[in-house]
C-alpha cells in the first residue's frame, strides 16, 4: 500500500526514504517513547524533513538521538521544529570522523537559535560536527546568553 499524504494517513507507521524506516508513529507521539535512537542509520535530508515535521507537536519525546547520520542542510528543519517542543531535554546530533551533521557555520546559526529559545533543553551533544571557528562561536554565544 502506497499513501499519497503520508501525514494525513493513518495507517503509515514506517517511511523509508533513505534506507531506514523511520518510526512515524514514535516521532509523532502516538506510539509514546522517551527515547528514541536513531542514530548510525544513514539518514539523510529527506529523513530530516520527515522527523521535523512530527517531532515538533511530540510531547512525550524526553531524549533523541540523531548522531552520526548526514542531516546537514536538514539541521535546519529540526532545529526550528524543536524550537517549539517543551518536552525534549537531551538532543544528540554529533556526527563522526566520516562527516557532519551541522553544515558547518550556517547550520551552527540554527542550533544556537534552538538553544537560544528552548528553555527545556538541557543537553545538546554536538561533538565531531565540522562547524568551523564561526560556528562554534556562535553556539558558545548563544549558550552564554542564555
Amino acid at each position: 500500500m502506497t499513501c499519497s499524504d503520508w501525514r494525513a494517513c493513518p495507517l503509515c507507521v514506517q517511511v523509508n526514504l533513505d534506507g531506514y524506516a523511520l518510526p512515524i508513529k514514535k516521532l509523532k507521539g502516538t506510539e509514546p517513547v522517551e527515547l528514541l535512537d536513531l542514530c548510525d542509520k544513514c539518514l539523510g535530508v529527506a529523513s530530516a524533513f520527515v522527523i521535523a515535521s512530527l517531532i515538533g507537536v511530540n510531547g512525550v519525546l524526553m531524549k533523541l538521538s540523531l548522531a552520526r547520520n548526514n542531516l546537514e542542510e536538514g539541521i535546519q528543519a529540526i532545529c526550528e521544529a524543536l524550537e517549539q517542543n517543551t518536552t525534549l531535554k537531551e538532543l544528540d546530533i554529533s556526527g563522526d570522523s566520516r562527516g557532519s551533521n551541522i553544515d558547518g557555520s550556517a547550520g551552527a546559526k540554527h542550533v544556537a537559535k534552538l538553544l537560544g529559545v528552548n528553555g527545556a533543553l538541557t543537553e545538546c551533544n554536538l561533538q565531531s560536527n565540522h562547524l568551523g571557528a564561526k560556528g562554534w562561536t556562535v553556539v558558545f554565544t548563544a549558550l552564554r546568553n542564555q
